[in-house]
């Protein structure tokens, strides 16, 4: 936990550093970092100790796979990934499915990102509102689960959050309404960084990113690998080429857990 919370932390370290200060205000927080509704979802169908006790037994593995492929790491269950497709996209779920969602790291630091914000930004006399965006995957968001995720933002004081819940991708929102955002907690990098993206132009070409800090969890997609690609190195590289074009870093996401595998 402390190595996450380093890596998502540092990138404050290294703007104050720098000569100018931009308001670091409008975030763009995807849902799907802070909870895992595929798990979520999977957990929907299980009904025995049993099941529960093999959910655990493999988390290591589906979590250092870096490719969130429910149908590969618990094969035992015969629970395809169009299946949690399905589940996650029927308003009937949504209710079970946020309940089920284990959190990650990413949530247990939200209030420290944001106080690490809000202190940035006090240092430069930068008050601003702050608006954050959460982007859901589900077709609706209920309100119990919005005021257990508000609860966050009201152990902060002496800020003040306009807080929106949207069900839009980040793939169909304009360049140019991302452009307003100054900091994305985001699930998948490719969704803002591949050459059918919306944003390709404005990072790469326009470089319109460079102030903006992105942070996601390690993910790939096997189509795009060749078979003896080197995992680490791919990640490695596509980390170091991003931060010439905008504030990047990967920080692995881990699955919070009340109880222990096997158990």
């Amino acid at each position: 936990m402390d190595k996450d919370k380093f890596n998502i932390l540092s990138d404050f370290s290294d703007r104050i550093t720098q000569e100018s200060h931009p308001f670091i205000g409008n975030f763009f927080i995807d849902l799907r970092v802070l909870f895992d509704f595929r798990l979520g979802a999977l957990l929907t169908t299980i009904s025995t100790q049993k099941e529960l006790d093999y959910i655990h037994f493999k988390l290591d593995e589906y979590e250092l796979a870096y490719d969130f492929n429910i149908e590969k790491h618990f094969g035992a269950l015969d629970i395809s990934n169009l299946m949690i497709d399905k589940i996650l996209k029927n308003p009937e779920m949504t209710e079970r499915i946020c309940v089920s969602s284990p959190p990650t790291n990413y949530f247990a630091l939200l209030d420290e990102i944001l106080k690490d914000v809000k202190k940035y930004n006090e240092n430069y006399g930068n008050k601003n509102p702050y608006l954050v965006h959460f982007y859901t995957p589900l077709t609706s968001y209920p309100e119990v689960a919005k005021t257990s995720l508000l609860s966050v933002f009201d152990r902060i004081s002496d800020m003040s959050f306009d807080v929106r819940f949207d069900a839009t991708p980040l793939t169909q929102i304009p360049a140019n309404k991302l452009a307003e955002f100054n900091f994305f907690l985001i699930e998948d990098i490719c969704e803002l960084v591949n050459k059918n993206s919306t944003t390709y132009t404005s990072i790469f070409i326009d470089r319109k990113f460079m102030d903006k800090v992105i942070i996601a969890p390690r993910h790939y997609d096997a189509k795009m690998l060749k078979p003896d690609s080197n995992l680490t190195k791919v990640m490695s590289d596509t980390e170091t080429a991003l931060k010439l074009f905008t504030e990047f870093c990967f920080c692995d996401r881990r699955i919070i857990t009340t109880t222990k595998k096997g158990t």
